[in-house]
């Protein structure tokens, strides 16, 4: 009886030591424009992106253009398809990490959707054009047909595109 209550004792402990490791992290922009990651939200800010953390690992995307086609530039990184099917105007600004970004990306891909898309964190021009189009800092934000897209939704994005 005491070897159980041992292990079990033991078994929270390596439990309650492992808990800080899956806490979610947060992300904002401050009114200076200065970008914030903390294991706690921030109490003053309105906007604020959260991230679960945990052992799980998504699959890298897949390449969309040969590496020798990459250039730094202010110039969108990547295009969809190269036979688009359908004549809409999307500009989409994210970052490499954001999994929302991703899914926005795939989701795209998937409807062969031309777009441009441009990485804030990488292109200083990009985020400055960004928020001169009403993003406040977070993304996914694309503008669809006109429409101001904040963050992914796939019933967002169909409603912005007419696929409904």
């Amino acid at each position: 009886m005491k070897r159980i209550a041992t292990t079990t004792l033991l078994l929270l402990i390596i439990l309650s030591a492992a808990a800080p490791a899956l806490a979610d992290m947060y992300k904002w922009v401050d009114k200076d424009g200065v970008v914030h990651f903390s294991d706690t939200p921030p109490k003053s800010e309105k906007k604020v992106e959260t991230y679960e953390t945990s052992t799980y690992k998504e699959p890298p995307p897949k390449p969309i253009a040969s590496e020798s086609e990459a250039a730094p530039s202010p110039t969108p990184e990547k295009k969809a398809a190269s036979e688009p099917v359908r004549n809409d105007k999307v500009e989409i600004f994210t970052t490499s990490w954001c999994r929302y970004c991703k899914q926005a990306i795939a989701f795209l891909q998937a409807n062969r959707i031309d777009y441009q898309q441009y990485d804030i964190e990488k292109d200083p021009q990009a985020a400055q054009r960004m928020r001169s189009l009403g993003g406040t800092g977070g993304v996914p934000f694309a503008i669809i047909n006109g429409n101001k897209m904040y963050g992914y939704s796939a019933e967002g994005y169909k409603k912005a595109l007419g696929l409904n």
